[in-house]
């Protein structure tokens, strides 16, 4: 009817209806113990599965340079030799990057410290000391 309220939560005027909790079934509990066995063998597993997903996945993202350098008509054994060096000497070329910014940082780290020290005394001055007087 057009003149009722509807009731509170509900679009169309409709009571809401909560159905009490039901107790596990057989399925129910069959599906915990998988779901538990499979986070289990995987949490075991992983000295052995991240190497393999690793090296799925570096091969998924060396196929594309592989199939170029064939294209060239260079023999298979060359064309990969040339893709895992080229990866080998990228990756040395960013952890050296990163090694070096790590001297650099731990050189600057006095530095850093006189600065944050003497923030922090600047800071509690303005708070502490004004709360103080």
């Amino acid at each position: 009817m057009p003149w009722q309220v509807p009731h509170p939560g509900s679009a169309t005027g409709r009571r809401n209806r909560v159905f009490p909790p039901s107790t596990p079934t057989v399925h129910t509990l069959a599906s915990v113990i998988t779901g538990v066995a499979v986070v289990c063998a995987l949490y075991f597993g992983r000295a052995v599965l991240i190497p393999i997903t690793l090296s799925v996945l570096l091969s998924f993202l060396l196929a594309p340079l592989v199939n170029t350098l064939r294209r060239v008509r260079l023999p298979e054994f060359l064309s990969i030799l040339i893709a895992v060096l080229a990866t080998v000497l990228a990756l040395a070329g960013v952890s050296a990057l990163i090694g070096a910014q790590i001297v650099q940082l731990a050189a600057d780290l006095p530095q850093y410290q006189e600065e944050i020290e003497q923030k922090v005394q600047t800071v509690q001055q303005k708070t502490v000391g004004r709360a103080d007087s």
